[in-house]
């Protein structure tokens, strides 16, 4: 497995976005036009291009060649590939993961959030520990669960057809597992720290996770796929 992290501050300068807009096929351009505010248009554009350059930099894929697909429920994957690769993007932060099996990643800035939302959603195992929790520390809590069962969802595949509340994350200082027994695969979960006011959380196949996130950079990126 591979992991990558990328952390920007917006506004992209107009240069840069260019060359990475201009790198994207047509429809994936029609995609980042429909954003309306331009922060949101830049962490999609900034997520497409660090997959392509995973794919050309590290896989050596051809970027003329490069395409993609989604599953019946909207997982991306790469046409012709036994490469697997999930994307996520919240805040300052784009992340991304690729492997040779099924992965699932989700980045999350911790905001201010109603628990109402972990009361109707979550298990009630997992709304016990939030509420256990002392009161400064609970929106946090709800995001460590929030990114753990988001990468779950992401790497079943099954998008908004798997209920978060049918199954049940249990965290128990750097210990994280999944219950009851209700998957088709085994699955194996990891959280990085990326920084304070942030989570994030892969799940993944095979017990396998790089020791930290590796860091790309806007301008890196840009200079490679401008060759």
């Amino acid at each position: 497995m591979m992991m990558f992290a990328l952390t920007f501050e917006s506004p992209i300068d107009q240069p840069a976005f260019d060359a990475l807009f201009d790198f994207l096929p047509q429809g994936r351009r029609t995609k980042i036009e429909r954003f309306l505010r331009r922060p949101d248009a830049e962490r999609a554009l900034l997520a497409e291009s660090m997959v392509r350059y995973v794919l050309m930099s590290r896989f050596g894929m051809d970027a003329k060649t490069i395409s993609f697909h989604t599953n019946q429920f909207g997982k991306p994957q790469v046409v012709g590939s036994p490469v697997h690769y999930n994307i996520s993007h919240s805040g300052n932060w784009v992340v991304c993961g690729f492997d040779d099996k099924p992965l699932g990643v989700d980045v999350e800035e911790v905001k201010r959030i109603s628990l109402d939302i972990a009361h109707r959603f979550f298990s009630p195992d997992e709304y016990g520990y939030i509420m256990s929790q002392p009161v400064e520390k609970r929106d946090g809590a709800f995001f460590d669960l929030w990114t753990i069962k988001e990468s779950v969802i992401k790497a079943e595949g099954k998008g908004l057809s798997m209920p978060l509340d049918s199954f049940t994350i249990t965290i128990d200082g750097d210990r994280v597992s999944i219950g009851p027994e209700l998957f088709s695969s085994t699955w194996f979960l990891k959280r990085y720290p990326i920084e304070e006011g942030y989570r994030c959380a892969v799940c993944c196949m095979k017990n396998e996770f790089p020791h930290k996130l590796e860091r790309l950079y806007t301008d890196h990126i840009v200079e490679v796929l401008k060759k």
